[in-house]
């Protein structure tokens, strides 16, 4: 499960709103079209303190208990959001048994060379 969302910020990279979150260390993050977008140095912390906007605790548990995506919180229409899920379950591995592994004739019953 996720973090809980704290806040937004405006991502320099898209341009577009992020969600902050808090790590399990206490370090910031936000999510952004861009992605994960972690500084775990002190000047990346006090950029995200300086720049975000903190929710105030019933802000906050209204974001977290919305039942959608990240994706459609941030503002990617309902298209896109559709569309990455598509994508990823076209792209995704059916899961196979392994196949299994020939023994040679010569292998089989010979347990000449154990050593008990």
């Amino acid at each position: 499960m996720a973090n809980e969302t704290i806040g937004k910020i405006k991502c320099p990279f898209t341009g577009g709103w992020g969600e902050v979150r808090k790590d399990k260390r206490g370090k910031l993050y936000y999510y952004s079209k861009a992605g994960l977008i972690k500084p775990n140095l002190p000047d990346g912390q006090d950029w995200i303190l300086a720049n975000a906007v903190l929710f105030s605790k019933k802000e906050a548990e209204e974001v977290n208990a919305v039942e959608s995506s990240f994706g459609r919180r941030i503002g990617l229409s309902d298209e896109l959001v559709d569309k990455v899920k598509k994508t990823v379950a076209k792209h995704k591995q059916p899961e196979q048994e392994p196949a299994p592994v020939p023994v040679e004739e010569s292998q089989q019953g010979d347990d000449s060379g154990l050593l008990l």
